[in-house]
């Protein structure tokens, strides 16, 4: 092949990421053929956002736009084309006579007006509802399509198929992210993906809320996020030197007695499993959700009380320490003794299993966050 050639090549496979390159390929393909334009067409019945038609040279937007609005029905290239075995090319001087008077309303309304005499080109894809062509079209400067213009042609359409064929699979992994980050941030908790290094991938409205607080967690201007460690020394640790599971984080205070706010109870998990056999931590990302006791939980009463049984008393004190509330706060609002507050306590341990404020917190604010989502 010559040098033309090996630049066409790759051009076809920047196709798949790239509507742009479309148009390089397709210039590219005229330069060789000599002819006067070329188009790529692909549909699908099933997903029409994923269909396109791209032209360069005189079948430009203005030319297929009065095509398809005037003369598409007329012509009959398309469908003969696509109806060849996949990855054949032929010229439509073998396939028609332009003196056929079907055929004629089309060359002299509008192919021959544009200077074109003739196509080449064959079918791309052809499965499941799927249809693509690519042709050139050559002008009355040129001779008629010859056999080793064809079979130069037919040389690179399994270049075609092949990037077409991954431009369908990227377009529905495209669609399948984009789902997923819809859904991620509908999510109430906090969600954070975070890749090997630490470094922010992707942060939901929730985490976003947290983030820009910087009372607690923190993204630096390299993206990597920190949690504090310490409220005292202001201390922060990388999110991926803290172990997967659950893990809290302190929070800066804001408390008018000096005590600190309620923690975020964070939960991490590998995002990507580890390829190869190798270790996780080398290869893979972290999902973290963020359980925030700011936000608002109108039902958590009451799933506290489903989920471990607990006494309405001790559901309404949990409630309340997952907000910030520490015990002489609570009781002094709620009108009751510092006594009878340790008692529903002990209640709301005795029912979760836990023995410290910090363990009772963290597993209602997960239980209660589940359960809200």
């Amino acid at each position: 092949m010559d040098n033309l050639d090996d630049r066409i090549i790759p051009a076809i496979y920047d196709c798949i990421v790239s509507d742009a390159a479309m148009r390089e390929c397709l210039q590219l393909l005229t330069e060789r053929f000599g002819c006067l334009s070329a188009a790529l067409i692909f549909q699908d019945e099933s997903r029409a956002a994923a269909n396109f038609a791209v032209g360069f040279g005189v079948l430009d937007a203005a030319a297929q736009a009065r095509y398809h609005r005037d003369f598409a029905r007329f012509d009959p290239a398309p469908a003969a084309m696509a109806r060849l075995a996949l990855g054949s090319v032929t010229a439509t001087g073998r396939l028609f006579d332009n003196e056929d008077p079907r055929y004629a309303h089309f060359l002299r309304g509008f192919y021959h007006p544009l200077g074109l005499r003739e196509a080449m080109g064959g079918p791309v894809a052809r499965s499941a509802g799927q249809s693509g062509i690519v042709a050139v079209q050559r002008g009355a400067d040129r001779a008629p399509f010859a056999a080793d213009d064809i079979a130069t042609f037919e040389r690179l359409m399994p270049h075609f198929i092949q990037a077409l064929s991954l431009r369908r699979a990227f377009f529905e992994l495209e669609t399948a992210a984009d789902e997923m980050r819809s859904a991620i941030e509908r999510v109430g908790p906090g969600i954070l993906i975070l890749a090997a290094d630490g470094r922010l991938r992707q942060a939901n409205a929730a985490a976003r809320t947290i983030l820009n607080r910087r009372d607690g967690l923190v993204v630096d201007s390299a993206g990597i996020v920190s949690g504090l460690s310490d409220p005292g020394g202001r201390n922060f640790v990388q999110l991926q030197d803290v172990p997967i599971g659950l893990y809290i984080v302190p929070r800066l205070g804001g408390l008018e007695d000096g005590s600190y706010s309620a923690p975020y109870v964070l939960r991490q998990s590998w995002a990507s499993a580890s390829r190869e056999g190798r270790d996780a931590r080398e290869v893979g990302s972290r999902l973290v959700r963020i359980y925030d006791p700011d936000r608002q939980w109108p039902e958590a009463e009451q799933t506290l009380m489903q989920a471990f049984g607990m006494p309405m008393t001790a559901a309404r004190l949990t409630t309340a320490l997952m907000s910030g509330d520490d015990l002489s706060t609570y009781a002094k609002r709620e009108g009751l003794s510092l006594n009878t507050v340790k008692f529903h306590l002990k209640a709301a341990f005795a029912a979760t299993g836990t023995s410290r404020q910090v363990d009772l917190t963290r597993y209602a604010l997960l239980t209660v966050s589940d359960v809200s989502n």
